[in-house]
C-alpha cells in the first residue's frame, strides 16, 4: 500500500466517522473510525512480514517445482558425504519458516483484533 494511499484512506475513515457522530450524536462512530486507521497503521508499519511470506510462499514454489512430489531422485545422486550439513541447513530453514509464519499471523490478528475491537459491538445489532 502506497503511503498516499494510505493517507487518503486514513482521511476519508476519519472523515465518514466525524460526519457520521455529528449526524447521531453518537460519538462511537468516530472511535469505529480511529480503529480503522490503527488498521491501516499496522498493514503500513508490517511490511517486512508480508514480504518475509512474500519469499517463502516464492521459495515453497521454488522448490515444488524442483522436487515435484511424483519425482524419483536417485541414491547415487545425492552427496552423502555432506549430510550433515544438510541437515543442519534444513533445520534452520525450517526454524526461519515458522518464524515466518507466526510473524504473519500475528499481522492478521493485530488487523482482525483492532477491528473486531473497534466494530465488535455492531454485530449485536445485526443479530436483532
Amino acid at each position: 500500500m502506497r503511503n498516499l494511499t494510505a493517507w487518503t484512506l486514513t482521511a476519508c475513515s476519519l472523515g465518514i466517522g466525524l460526519t457520521a457522530s455529528l449526524a447521531s450524536g453518537d460519538w462511537n462512530w468516530f472511535s469505529r473510525a480511529g480503529s480503522a486507521v490503527v488498521a491501516l497503521g499496522i498493514v503500513l508499519t508490517s511490511h517486512q512480514i508480508l514480504e518475509h511470506n512474500r519469499r517463502l510462499l516464492e521459495r515453497q514454489r521454488r522448490e515444488s517445482a524442483r522436487y515435484p512430489a511424483t519425482g524419483h531422485h536417485s541414491v547415487y545422486a545425492h552427496d552423502w558425504a555432506d549430510e550433515n550439513s544438510i541437515r543442519r541447513l534444513i533445520r534452520a530453514r525450517s526454524e526461519q519458516e515458522d518464524l515466518w509464519r507466526s510473524e504473519f499471523s500475528g499481522f492478521h490478528m493485530l488487523v482482525g483484533g483492532t477491528l473486531i475491537w473497534g466494530f465488535g459491538d455492531l454485530l449485536g445489532l445485526l443479530i436483532r
